[in-house]
């Protein structure tokens, strides 16, 4: 993944074309640390869309050799049942989250989390961008977006800008999720869309988010950080 952190000031920034169909892949990299204890998240997921609907599932390794080394997973992090699904002219998600280790399936409109326009302008690989960033919790959260994709989608729940979201840090710089891959001459297929959810306790992100922000500040009073 290129991201170029030099800004390029677009006048008059034009969308070029309207994407209606594509994959791109994403990798997510988390250091997390606490008083007395640090773990590294490394996941891939991939999302592949058209202009009705996005899907985004979680990618596991070929090889899982994580455990060896200096890097320890955790089993909660060898299976992830995530699905995050995106109707896109209702603006509606379909979504299953696992948080410490409970299933929850989430309906309704996308997570309000507020974006504000941080007037910054730059590229991601190619892309032409523009920064958002919002509040969640005690922590900030800066997403590129492109309008040249004029598509509210993005990878796991950051979705509802006005373009795709191909580049996101949050939690301080520790946690990044960018480009790995992008096709867009790709085309849903049938077995894209036949997808069933883990069963969980059904919620929306109004609601889910409050909660958890209330079980990761415990975690952190806890644990400290």
């Amino acid at each position: 993944m290129k991201f170029y952190s030099t800004l390029v000031l677009f006048l008059g920034l034009q969308v070029l074309s309207a994407q209606n169909s594509g994959k791109i892949v994403f990798s997510e990299e988390w250091d997390r640390a606490f008083r007395n204890w640090s773990y590294k998240e490394s996941h891939t997921w991939e999302l592949v869309f058209n202009d009705t609907i996005a899907i985004c599932r979680w990618i596991k390794p070929e090889e899982d050799d994580r455990s060896i080394g200096a890097v320890q997973v955790y089993r909660w992090q060898r299976d992830v049942e995530d699905i995050y699904v995106t109707h896109i002219p209702e603006r509606k998600v379909e979504d299953a989250v696992d948080f410490m280790r409970k299933m929850f399936q989430v309906d309704g409109d996308f997570p309000n989390y507020r974006w504000k326009m941080t007037g910054k302008q730059g590229l991601v690989e190619e892309f032409p961008c523009m920064e958002a960033m919002t509040i969640d919790g005690q922590d900030t959260i800066y997403a590129w977006f492109s309008p040249r994709m004029q598509l509210p989608i993005g990878p796991r729940e950051f979705r509802g800008l006005p373009g795709a979201v191909l580049y996101l840090e949050a939690d301080g710089g520790n946690r990044k999720i960018s480009i790995e891959s992008i096709d867009l001459s790709y085309e849903l297929k049938a077995s894209d869309v036949d997808f069933s959810r883990p069963k969980g306790k059904s919620t929306t992100y109004e609601e889910f988010i409050p909660f958890r922000r209330e079980k990761m500040q415990e975690m952190r009073d806890m644990y400290g950080r």
